[in-house]
Order: C-alpha cells, then structure tokens, then sequence
C-alpha cells in the first residue's frame, strides 16, 4: 500500500532550500561578526568615553574659574571695605580729638563756675536785728540770738541749676567723644596690615579688566611711582624720629646725672655752697663725696656717648650751634668731678696751686654744665620737629597710597577680575 502524498501546503522540497539560505544567511552573519575585530568596540567606547571627559573637564575648569573670579572678588571686596574704613578713621582722627580737647577745656571752666557759684551762693543766717531793750540789758554770752530760717536767692538758684545742667552735659559729651576716639585708635592701628593686604591681593591675584583701560595703565604706574616716593621719605623721617628720641632720653639722664655730681662737688669745694659742710665735715666723709661725685660724672659720660652714637647718622637735622656743643663737650668730656677728686686725693704733695686749679675746675664744670643744658634743649626741640615731619609725612603718604587705591579699584565701582 502506498503512502499518503504530503500535503501541498507544506512544500517539504521547498523548504529545504529555505533551510540552507538561512544557514547560509547565519553563517555568513557569523562571518561577518567574526571578521570585525573587537578592539574597535573598545576604541569607540574610550572615544565616547574621552568626548565626554573633555566636555565635563572644560565644564568643571570653566565653573572652578568662575567660582575662583567670585571668590577672589568677595575677598578683595572684603579686604578693601576693611582698608577703606580705618583710612577713614584716620582721617576722621585729628577733627576728633582737637573737638575733645575744646570739650575739655569748656568741660574745666564749666566746672570751675559751678564751684564758684556754689561757694557764693551757700546759705547764711539771716540774723534778726536786736531790740532796744536788748541792746540795753545786753545778752549773756551762752545766749544765741535768734535767727530766720536759711535763705537762698532765687536768682543764685536758677544759676547753680543752669550751671549744673552745663557740666552734666559736657561731661556726657567728652565721655562719648573719648569712647569714639578709642575706636578710632583700633582702627587707625590697622591701617598699614590692612593696606598691605589688599596690596598683597592686588599684585598676586588676576589683573582686573579696567587696568587695561586706555590711559589707566599709565596713570596708575605713575601714581604707584609717587607713593613708592613718599613711602620712602616717611620710613625715613621714622628712622629720624626714632634716633632722636633714644638720644633725648640719653642726653636728659647725663644732664641728670653731672647736675649730681656737680651738686655733690660744689658742696664739697664751692665757696657760696656747702660752707658748713666743708668745715664740719671730716676728711673720709669728703673723699667719700668725691667718689660718689665721680661715679655720677661717669654714669653722665656714657650717656653721652650712647647720645653721640645714635645721634651721629643724623646730625644734619641739628642746628650748627648744637653741632658745635656736641664738638666742645665730645672734647672736654664730663668727668671733671673725677679730675677732681684726683686733684685732691691723687697722693701728690699738696701745693699753693690746688686751689687755683680746683676753682678752674669748678669753671669748667659750669661752662660744661651750660653747653649740656643748651644741648639737651636743642635735642628736645629738634625731636618735636621731627615728630612733626614724621606726622605730614605719614599724612602724605596715605593721600598717595588713597590714590593709587582708587585707581587700582576704579574708585570702588568694580570690584570682580
């Protein structure tokens, strides 16, 4: 018996081709697959990869310069408000403290009037006149007479509460005023720290954009110029004041110093001083004196030559007169109280001519006595000088440095790179 025919729809022979087109389409698929390399995968993966690392690099450098141009710009806004307030402060210094010293003048008089209206306008016994018959009687001793009750102008009183009112408030207004100025002072205090740092700033941070503005550039290296001018002479004229202070505190202890021991030796050997101690007092007692004298003239020399040491690199500020007193004392020194002592304590044989020699002595030490007083004025005046000098001159150099500011921050107006 034979088979059934498979059905028609099935096309079993044609599907056998089919069969062998789709393998032949997977092999080849393979083939295909198989044939590209798979580092190519990889490259367009890493280039992929490296595109968008570039992008977010070039986004976070672009973020951190601007967060950085932000920051720098608080900061340097922070750092000028702080330098801005104690240059005003510096400023505001001087009018403060001429109006506390007028205040305080008003304030002492104010009080002074008080004082005196109080003591006029105390209260007084008005007494009441006596009787006849008591003027004629008479009174005892122990018998106080009557009186009336305590009286006070009117007037006086409107004055006292007037004056009163006065002092009141010009003592609350010099307790503010000195309040002020002790602010100030702190502010003042830090105007240089508070300079060199937004100086600092400025030179290491990023230039700013209106420094490139035509004829801004110029205008401030010509500034920068002049204030570098004025730095310099205030540092100077500081030098100056300083030297001259150290050589007036030593100019003063030696003129101490030779007045004791010229004290010491004209009670010894003057004839106008220390008579009575000349003849009651022994011989130890003398040469003891003479001793303590020539102590004090050498104590006197090496203030003096402390003086001549710090005061030599700036002798040009002295007046010639004071130069020359400086000369005659540097040649005769200060320790004739020493010379003295040896006059009289040497071991030599006393002769007829000690006592010339020891009123010349005295003469000497007169005469250098003088040109060490005239001196030691000289140098305190020539210090005061100079503190004026160091004070214009730190006035100076703020109105530069002031300019140079306001043009490094255009005024203020612009204050991010």
């Amino acid at each position: 018996m034979a088979p059934f025919p498979p059905p028609a729809h099935l096309n079993l022979g044609a599907s056998r081709p089919r069969s062998q087109t789709d393998g032949s389409r997977q092999s080849s698929s393979s083939a295909s697959v198989s044939s590209t390399p798979p580092s190519s995968f990889v490259q367009s993966d890493l280039a992929r990869k490296k595109s968008y690392s570039l992008s977010s690099g070039a986004s976070v450098r672009s973020n951190l310069s601007t967060s950085t141009s932000r920051s720098f710009g608080q900061s340097l806004s922070e750092a000028y408000n702080k330098w801005k307030a104690a240059d005003e402060a510096a400023q505001a210094l001087a009018s403060l403290e001429s109006e506390t010293t007028d205040c305080e003048q008003e304030l002492t008089t104010a009080k002074k009037m008080l004082q005196n209206l109080r003591t006029e306008s105390r209260p007084r016994i008005a007494k009441r006149k006596p009787s006849l018959l008591q003027s004629i009687i008479g009174k005892s001793k122990n018998e106080s007479a009557p009186h009336l009750p305590m009286q006070i102008a009117p007037d006086a009183t409107a004055e006292l509460v007037e004056a009163s009112i006065t002092v009141y408030e010009l003592e609350r207004r010099s307790h503010e005023l000195t309040n002020r100025i002790e602010e100030t002072q702190q502010l003042v205090a830090v105007l240089d720290d508070c300079y060199t740092a937004l100086r600092g700033m400025l030179d290491n941070g990023p230039l700013l954009s209106w420094q490139f503005d035509q004829g801004n550039e110029g205008a401030i290296a010509k500034s920068e110029k002049t204030a570098a001018a004025r730095e310099a002479a205030y540092d100077h004229s500081v030098v100056t004041t300083d030297a001259l202070k150290r050589a007036r505190a030593f100019i003063q202890s030696a003129h101490h110093h030779y007045n004791q021991a010229m004290d010491l030796v004209e009670g010894m050997c003057s004839p106008t001083r220390g008579t009575w101690t000349s003849i009651l007092g022994d011989e130890q007692s003398k040469e003891q004196t003479y001793k303590e004298a020539g102590s004090w003239a050498e104590r006197a020399q090496v203030c003096f030559n402390e003086c001549l040491r710090v005061l030599t690199p700036h002798l040009d500020v002295l007046q010639q007169t004071e130069k020359d007193a400086f000369e005659e004392l540097q040649t005769s020194g200060l320790l004739q109280a020493i010379q003295m002592y040896k006059l009289m304590y040497g071991g030599k044989a006393l002769n007829f001519g000690i006592t010339q020699q020891v009123e010349l002595m005295l003469r000497k030490q007169l005469a250098v006595f003088s040109m060490l007083t005239d001196l030691a004025v000289g140098i305190q005046n020539c210090t005061k000088d100079c503190e004026d000098v160091q004070q214009r001159g730190r006035m100076q150099r703020d109105a530069a440095r002031r300019q140079v500011i306001s043009l490094w921050m255009n005024d203020g107006k612009h204050l991010t790179a």
